[in-house]
């Protein structure tokens, strides 16, 4: 499944996840900055540390699906909206062809990061990076009075990022469903779409629920 925790004991494994969560979001600018050339480097050292860490080849090919289509449906939008009758309107712009790279090496740094931690280890991390934030703006004159012990935000967050795994894990069940039972696959989006949807509206009441009853 895309963005599962896969247990293990690979040094990736054993690195303090709240280290994980505080590098994710400089490497995140960093990445956005890099050019072309050092993308394919970061993307290929990357793809070594998910083998290091047992992470095969097809689990690591699934994680990278979501900037696959994000990258097609950039594709298909420039074509459509081209008003040009060249047959150069059919090859990517320089643009959407380094997004799409820096988009692939994002999506490995967070699936290294969602493949060697648990719901349980990402939720503690970003507890404890809250409270120590929250106790040290609390101890703050003028601005203490006005900070909450209550760890909201981490709890909230722990929650959204525990339910992107599982909105990939649903559609895969979904489809799989669907092509047990002789689904068209030109039928597939119009019939599974509405399935999807109500199950995601679901899950994310219920998830809403249990912050509201966690932050009580």
């Amino acid at each position: 499944m895309i963005f599962r925790y896969k247990s293990g004991a690979s040094f990736l494994h054993k690195i303090p996840t709240i280290a994980k969560i505080v590098l994710v979001f400089p490497m995140s600018i960093l990445i956005m900055k890099l050019a072309p050339l050092f993308c394919i480097f970061a993307a290929g050292f990357l793809f070594v540390l998910g083998l290091l860490a047992r992470f095969t080849i097809k689990e690591q090919a699934a994680n990278l699906k979501p900037a696959v289509y994000y990258f097609l449906f950039l594709y298909a939008l420039s074509v459509i909206t081209n008003l040009s009758f060249s047959l150069h309107i059919f090859i990517p712009n320089k643009k959407t062809v380094e997004l799409f790279m820096r988009l692939i090496v994002m999506m490995q740094v967070c699936s290294l990061l969602f493949m060697t931690s648990t719901s349980t280890e990402i939720r503690e991390a970003l507890e404890r990076m809250e409270g120590g934030a929250r106790g040290f703006l609390s101890g703050l004159p003028w601005v203490g009075k006005f900070i909450s012990q209550e760890n909201s935000f981490s709890v909230t967050a722990a929650f959204f990022l525990s339910f992107i795994p599982y909105l990939f894990e649903l559609w895969a069940l979904i489809d799989r469903a669907w092509r047990a039972r002789g689904g068209k696959k030109s039928l597939m989006i119009k019939n599974r779409l509405f399935v999807f949807m109500k199950l995601s509206f679901h899950k994310a009441y219920l998830k809403s629920r249990a912050v509201a009853s966690r932050l009580k």
